[in-house]
């Protein structure tokens, strides 16, 4: 039986990795058949070549009159037996082939595999609970934990979480600061992002205080000009520096406060279509709908993975891209059409959403057939332009509502184009299709490319491109 905790931290890491990377009490066999069966850790997330382990020990904070002792007593319990388990999952699952069971007996596999061993980033969370009550209670605030990167030792302040210099970086948390990173670094690349620079941050040969994760995070974002698109921690100051690094008390509940933030947060949320399309995938899977055509699991996964491997402000972008072309009454015209691509964060990923209506006459068959040949088509296109592209995602969709149901996504993985489908590329790229010529009526949708950042234009055309190409 689950305890609460590991429930809540289940549910947790659902809110970030969804219902396809994270699974709660993971178990390896024992060598010894006499004996049960041992458990790795309380949840884990794994996510392409990332493996998150979380330990979560709930635990009660003594009650006794000495602070200095309770604190010690709960430190103990509570984060450095996380940290032991923690460091024993890492040496068994840093194994080549590490055996992974979602039960106690060992007979159902862990259905996701873990990336090879030469490419595996394995993170270590230790989950502190409890404290945080009683930090509020004692110290006020909202209950965040203080951070410090110095030795631990038993003379540290009380309520501050030491990370230990002389084991493997483990990232501590309190329950406060684990909730408040879910809120705020709502899906995969960015958290995982911010755990690697925490890491780096944290490392630094230099002392670092901060009285809580949330301050820690604004260092993490206060470098940019707009919200949600930092990528690393400052530096301390040259002058005076003295060989400590004290992150400014408060910063964060100033930030929350102003309308940069507010408007942060207002424009996340037409990004939670695309969310509930990965849902979507997964509920799919989950069905065996996707595996009925005799895909595997491992491909529908990581077809889905490359949906779901976008930031929030990618997502952002990708939906904001959708809803202006909704939008244009220019779509309301027969045989319409509005094209545009965005070019991962990753440089490897392309992004492509073609907005396109049902026609007269047309039958939902040859719709669906239609829509099917302009995403194939045109990531051929885009391949053809840019051949560092990886793979290519692909959304089309009317311009009638923005509902995910009404979405048909495609997926391609396209290493050297054949000779077939070049010839089909520069058919369809010599009449314009992602040539970036200005011609009159033209549609600003290109967001980002890697050797020239201005923006493109293309025009609304019609579908006489498909038959040609299909000749």
């Amino acid at each position: 039986m689950k305890t609460r905790s590991e429930e809540l931290l289940a549910f947790l890491a659902k809110r970030t990795f969804l219902s396809l990377w994270a699974y709660p009490n993971v178990f390896r066999p024992s060598a010894n058949k006499r004996v049960p069966a041992k458990e790795v850790c309380d949840v884990i997330a794994v996510f392409g070549d990332d493996v998150i382990v979380f330990s979560d020990k709930e635990c009660q904070f003594p009650s006794s009159s000495d602070l200095d002792t309770s604190w010690r007593r709960w430190k103990k319990r509570a984060v450095n037996d996380s940290i032991d388990q923690l460091l024993g999952a890492e040496r068994y699952l840093a194994r080549s082939s590490p055996e992974l069971y979602e039960d106690s007996f060992c007979t159902v596999r862990l259905r996701i595999s873990l990336p090879p061993q030469e490419r595996r980033r394995i993170h270590l969370v230790a989950i502190a609970k409890v404290a945080s009550s009683k930090c509020s209670d004692l110290v006020g605030g909202r209950g965040f934990l203080g951070i410090t990167n110095k030795s631990d030792s038993s003379g540290e302040s009380h309520f501050f979480l030491a990370q230990p210099n002389d084991r493997k970086f483990v990232h501590v948390l309190d329950d406060t600061a684990l909730k408040f990173l879910l809120y705020h670094l709502d899906t995969a690349p960015d958290l995982l992002t911010y755990l690697r620079r925490r890491e780096e941050f944290l490392s630094r040969p230099y002392t670092i205080i901060c009285e809580g994760e949330h301050d820690l995070f604004f260092s993490y974002i206060a470098e940019t000009e707009k919200f949600g698109e930092a990528r690393t921690f400052p530096y301390p100051p040259s002058e005076r520096f003295n060989g400590i690094y004290v992150l400014l008390r408060g910063m964060w509940d100033y930030f929350e406060d102003r309308d940069e933030y507010k408007v942060w947060r207002q424009e996340s949320l037409s990004s939670l279509k695309w969310d509930a399309m990965i849902e979507d995938f997964i509920q799919d899977l989950n069905s065996g709908h996707f595996l009925r055509g005799g895909s595997t699991f491992g491909e529908v996964e990581e077809m889905i993975r490359a949906f779901a491997g976008t930031s929030r402000l990618e997502r952002r972008k990708l939906t904001q891209l959708m809803e202006n072309a909704v939008e244009d009454p220019r779509m309301n015209m027969p045989g319409s059409m509005r094209r545009s691509f965005v070019i991962s964060e990753r440089q490897t990923t392309g992004f492509l959403l073609l907005c396109t209506n049902q026609q007269t006459g047309e039958s939902d068959l040859q719709y669906s057939e239609r829509r099917g040949i302009m995403s194939y088509t045109h990531a051929l296109v885009l391949k053809y332009v840019f051949p560092h592209l990886e793979d290519i995602v692909c959304v089309t969709y009317p311009s009638i509502g923005l509902e995910p149901f009404t979405w048909a996504p495609s997926y391609f993985k396209l290493n050297v184009l054949n000779q077939e489908q070049v010839k089909i590329a520069k058919n369809l790229h010599s009449q314009g299709v992602f040539a970036g010529e200005a011609i009159a009526d033209t549609i600003y949708d290109f967001e980002k490319l890697p050797v020239n950042p201005s923006p493109r234009m293309y025009p609304t055309v019609d579908f006489d491109f498909l038959k040609a190409s299909e000749t």
